[in-house]
């Protein structure tokens, strides 16, 4: 094996199928020395995840229940990393998105999942919560900050040498300024009775319906974390940063500073030999405990101390990433594969920033009833990628296969956000 990518073999275990390019073989690198370098995609997520639903929806909810929900914040959190660490395997053993193994399994789900994280993130209440913030920093009209936000959204994510690391910083920054915040708050804004007082509360498990209503319970546990076409996006992220055949696969960059290249977007294969598999058991090690030391940990810790008591704009960099990802990803790959997917990717977030800004100048502007509505949308787009999630990872080599607990896992996800998707619509229609 000359780990040369696109040398082609027939390999009935690597048999995933599709009407698109067969895998190539390349070889599968071994973990980095030092895994410092590479840490980071489990910090996305959470930065991402850090806002609609930590900053804006939680609080809500504390303000008039309490804590009571809290458990189902943490749950599905959890659940949310089976999810994301399975969107994980598929990146780690092909170099693929699971946009594109979803491909493989049907030419419908692409656009599915197209239709799902478009629907989900053209409203724009992630910029417009950002917007309110800013009012309170510095006055001004809510509307026009927005819109200036918007605007660095796009330049920040297109003009930078690569997508993907400008990402990265950014939500660092966040991540550390979050944390500083929270240190702040315990200190001098948290009353010390009401620490006291929160392991009882916490105690008080309830799912608070009438006080809620069953759209916002979906919307503020399907935004918990992370969600939707950010669970997905997961695999773009991984591949940027070079995590297992991710190596192999081209990068986001400027469209303008550079001239546009056509790359395939099908991935690749390695031998299941012994030295491979072993090199496997430390990608999948790592990137387990990445996520479980980033991703996790930040997210409960954030929700559970924002309940008790700004980074916005970090969260809305995010969501307009992983939409232009997604939707670059897709079309590249299955519609136009002599396309750019740098250009693919800039015409996508500018085109996504101008419809919301189009949303935002229409007096559309209220942060908590648009992230109800990307919330519901988010949940019901879980249930689909969990179901996904199974059928894909099951079509890989048996040694690279989800065990039967996790796929337990998944399972439950999908009976989880199907019991909530139909208490809301039966809600809405007046059944209960």
């Amino acid at each position: 094996m000359n780990g040369v990518p696109g040398r082609l073999q027939a390999d009935d275990q690597w048999a995933i199928g599709s009407h698109l390019a067969p895998l190539r073989l390349a070889d599968l690198p071994p973990l980095p020395p030092s895994t410092w370098k590479i840490i980071g995609p489990g910090i996305v997520a959470a930065g991402v995840g850090l806002g609609s639903s930590e900053f804006i929806l939680f609080p809500y909810i504390a303000s008039q229940v309490g804590l009571s929900l809290l458990w189902g914040a943490a749950l599905v959190i959890v659940m949310q990393w089976f999810m994301v660490m399975e969107v994980e395997r598929y990146a780690l053993a092909t170099g693929e998105t699971v946009m594109t193994g979803f491909s493989r399994l049907g030419p419908w789900w692409g656009p599915l999942m197209i239709v799902m994280t478009v629907a989900i993130g053209i409203w724009p209440g992630w910029g417009s919560a950002a917007g309110v913030l800013m009012t309170f920093l510095l006055g001004g009209s809510v509307m026009w900050w927005t819109l200036g936000l918007l605007g660095a959204i796009g330049v920040i994510l297109t003009l930078s040498p690569t997508a993907y690391r400008s990402l990265e910083k950014a939500e660092i920054v966040k991540v550390l300024a979050v944390g500083l915040f929270f240190v702040v708050a315990l200190a001098m804004l948290i009353p010390a009775d009401t620490l006291k007082r929160t392991p009882a509360s916490l105690a008080s498990l309830s799912l608070p319906v009438e006080q809620l209503g069953w759209p916002l319970i979906l919307a503020a546990l399907a935004f918990a974390g992370t969600g939707g076409g950010a669970i997905l996006c997961q695999a773009n992220w991984i591949r940027d940063k070079g995590f297992g055949m991710g190596v192999h696969a081209p990068r986001i960059h400027n469209p303008f500073l550079a001239e546009p290249k056509a790359a395939p977007g099908t991935g690749w294969r390695f031998d299941l030999t012994p030295e491979n598999l072993a090199r496997w058991r430390d990608w999948w090690r790592f990137a387990n405990v990445e996520q479980l030391a980033t991703f996790v940990f930040i997210c409960i810790l954030t929700i559970g101390l924002t309940s008790l008591a700004f980074s916005l704009f970090a969260t809305a960099l995010g969501v307009v990433d992983i939409t232009g990802r997604l939707i670059a990803d897709y079309v590249r790959t299955s519609l136009r594969p002599d396309a750019s997917e740098s250009l693919l990717y800039a015409v996508t977030v500018w085109s996504m920033l101008a419809i919301g800004a189009a949303i935002i100048l229409s007096g559309a502007s209220q942060p908590v009833g648009l992230l109800i509505v990307s919330g519901a949308l988010s949940g019901v787009m879980m249930i689909f990628v969990a179901a996904l999630l199974i059928v894909l990872n099951r079509r890989l080599p048996l040694p690279l296969r989800p065990s039967a607990a996790r796929v337990g896992a998944l399972i439950v996800t999908i009976l989880f956000f199907t019991a909530l998707a139909a208490a809301t619509v039966a809600d809405r229609l007046g059944l209960i």
